[in-house]
C-alpha cells in the first residue's frame, strides 16, 4: 500500500491532480462492466462545480456586506458569493434558522435558498459548512506538504510530518484566523 501512495505521490508531483484522478479511477473501477462508472467518477471531475445557493450578493443585506468585507481583507474575490455564505453558515445556525421553517425559495435570516436537492429530514447537507470544512482540511494537507516537498527537497518523511502537523493544527490556523 506504501508504495502505491508513494507511486501517486509521484504523479502528483510530476503531472497535478488530473492524471492521479485518472489512474485512480482505472484501479477502482478496472473491470469492463465498471466501465460506465469509471466514465461517470472522472466527468464529475470535468464538471464545474455548482453551489446550492445562487443568490446574487446583496450589498443591502448586513451578512453580505460583513462577507465583501471578508473578501476584500483576504484578497479573494468569490466568483460564486454563495460558497462563502455556505462557508459562514455552522450546521447549528442552519438547523436552528432554516430546518424549521424548510421549504423553497429563500429564507431571509439565513441567507441561504431552500428546497435545493432536501435530503432524508428535508436538511440539504450542502447548505452549511460541513462539506467545506472537510474539504478545506483536506487541502491545508495537501498545500503543506507541498510546501514540504518543495521547500525541504532532501528532508525524510518525520521532520516534513511535524512541520505539517505545526503548520496544519487549531492553535496556528485559530492564531491566524483572528
Amino acid at each position: 500500500m506504501e508504495c502505491l501512495e508513494s507511486f501517486f505521490g509521484a504523479i502528483y508531483l510530476d503531472r497535478g491532480l488530473g492524471p492521479c484522478r485518472s489512474l485512480l479511477a482505472r484501479l477502482v473501477f478496472p473491470l469492463a462492466r465498471d466501465l460506465p462508472l469509471r466514465r461517470a467518477w472522472l466527468a464529475a471531475a470535468r464538471r464545474p462545480y455548482s453551489p446550492p445557493d445562487t443568490a446574487p450578493r446583496d450589498p443591502e443585506a448586513e451578512e453580505d456586506a460583513a462577507m465583501a468585507a471578508f473578501e476584500e481583507a483576504s484578497g479573494i474575490k468569490f466568483r460564486h458569493f454563495g460558497l462563502l455564505r455556505q462557508a459562514f453558515t455552522h450546521p447549528s445556525v442552519y438547523h436552528a434558522v432554516v430546518a424549521p421553517g424548510l421549504g423553497t425559495g429563500w429564507h431571509p435570516s439565513a441567507r441561504v435558498p431552500l428546497g435545493h436537492g432536501a435530503v432524508a429530514g428535508g436538511v440539504d447537507p450542502r447548505l452549511h459548512n460541513q462539506r467545506l470544512e472537510w474539504l478545506g482540511d483536506a487541502l491545508l494537507n495537501l498545500a503543506a506538504c507541498d510546501f514540504a516537498l518543495h521547500y525541504f527537497p532532501e528532508s525524510h518523511e518525520e521532520p516534513v510530518t511535524l512541520l505539517r502537523t505545526a503548520l496544519v493544527n487549531n492553535a496556528v490556523l485559530i492564531g491566524a484566523a483572528v
